[in-house]
């Protein structure tokens, strides 16, 4: 029983300190206008690859 009591005070020490970050991380903050816009480009070509995507027929 102990083990239990144990390894569940272990799960809730590691769920608090890794939930309690409050750093935010922004993955575009250090990329140039070309990566931007790439990703740009990229997002508009598969916006225009799902239009009228209706899903999978079964």
């Amino acid at each position: 029983m102990s083990r239990i009591f144990s390894f569940a005070i272990l799960v809730a020490a590691l769920a608090i300190t890794g939930c309690s970050s409050s750093d935010s991380t922004n993955i575009l903050e250090d990329a140039d206008q070309a990566a931007i816009d790439a990703y740009d480009a990229q997002a508009a070509e598969n916006e225009k690859m799902l239009n009228g995507y209706e899903g999978v027929e079964k």
